[in-house]
């Protein structure tokens, strides 16, 4: 809005100057006159912009730098094992198998890409499996869209793990600098950062359960530290 009444302001102007006889519109100094007060809209803008843009924000966006320690300090604790330690804003689902009567597990799935998952062995699991479905902080444009996304799917139907990723749509309405901004800074209009929105399964099993696995899946072993 204040790019707006600034070009309305130039124009009148530029109005009254050529009726009170000071400036002529058939004359070319007029035509240099008007380059610079153009020129001029485009810096004032390139200066408001960034002040606008943070007010907007209200202080929700994250830096880069915040965003690759949460994204490293999420697979770190993965895969070192430190499930307990993961905050929990990010587990979706939590399922307990108990009394197991059978010694193999079935992981299957239908998906095109493998789902990814974590298995760990807990020699204090006798009888039982934990189940953990989390999702991978999502960053668009420096904005935390975790909540819109859904972890893994799965369902346990006797020695079988069925796991069913399920397609999510979300739609984002994402504001950039204006045009004259952008001809000083050259940022480009579909210039977005998408980190993160990954899902992955984290299991605890038994030191004596076997995994078996079928289609497009795999799992990794990791060792708790």
């Amino acid at each position: 809005m204040g790019g707006i009444w600034l070009i309305i302001l130039v124009v009148g102007g530029a109005v009254f100057l050529s009726k009170s006889g000071k400036i002529r519109l058939g004359n070319p100094k007029v035509t240099h006159w008007l380059l610079l007060c153009y020129i001029g809209i485009l810096l004032a803008a390139n200066l408001a912009s960034p002040l606008m843009k943070e007010e907007k924000a209200g202080g929700g966006r994250v830096s880069m730098r915040d965003i690759e320690r949460e994204n490293s300090d999420f697979y770190q604790k993965i895969y070192e094992g430190k499930q307990e330690q993961i905050d929990e804003k990010y587990l979706y689902k939590k399922d307990t198998i108990k009394d197991l009567s059978f010694d193999k597990l079935n992981l299957t799935t239908e998906a095109e890409f493998g789902p990814q998952i974590i298995v760990e062995r807990d020699s204090s699991l006798k009888n039982q499996i934990e189940i953990y479905s989390y999702r991978n902080p999502l960053f668009i444009d420096g904005f935390d869209f975790t909540e819109k996304i859904k972890a893994l799917g799965y369902q346990i139907k006797g020695n079988n793990l069925e796991i069913s990723p399920e397609e999510v749509k979300v739609d984002i309405g994402i504001l950039s600098n204006s045009f004259t901004s952008r001809q000083f800074t050259g940022e480009k209009i579909n210039d977005h950062m998408i980190q993160g929105g990954d899902s992955m399964i984290y299991m605890k099993i038994p030191d004596s359960l076997s995994l078996q696995t079928k289609g497009q899946i795999s799992f990794v072993e990791v060792e708790k530290k």
